[in-house]
């Protein structure tokens, strides 16, 4: 199965906390089962852009203020036409 996950930050995110710990926690799992996970985030200054984080690739896009309308571009972009 293929996921994609659309959140504000991700687990390395300075400004992340719980909740991002414990959506990296069950999708990990999942990834550890063999399920494609991708994670569609906003970034920081100095982020790597693409990481794979416990097998989970993680796509931080825009800042924290850009992430709305940059993520709904990049979806487009990159996820849109996947099937």
């Amino acid at each position: 199965m293929r996921l994609l996950l659309v959140n504000w930050n991700d687990r390395e995110n300075p400004h992340g906390g719980g909740a991002e710990l414990h959506l990296h926690q069950i999708f990990g799992r999942l990834a550890d089962r063999g399920h494609e996970i991708s994670l569609l985030c906003s970034g920081w200054k100095g982020c790597q852009r693409r990481v794979t984080l416990d097998g989970i690739s993680v796509h931080r896009v825009g800042t924290r203020y850009t992430f709305p309308i940059v993520a709904h571009r990049y979806y487009d972009a990159n996820f849109a036409a996947t099937e």
